[in-house]
């Protein structure tokens, strides 16, 4: 299932979008810098899965 996703990068961005719900969590970070920081941790995600020789 994972073949031929980047697992450096998936991983990276996992960490990110968890970081940044459990720092929302726990009132360290507030909604704006949270979603931002969550958008950037889905688009790594997202983009782990790209590969430049399928374009």
């Amino acid at each position: 299932m994972l073949d031929n996703v980047n697992k450096v990068q998936f991983g990276s961005g996992l960490l990110v979008v968890l970081a940044s719900a459990g720092l929302l969590l726990a009132d360290v970070l507030e909604s704006g810098a949270a979603l931002g920081f969550g958008f950037i941790g889905i688009v790594l995600i997202s983009a782990s899965g790209w590969n430049r020789k399928d374009t």
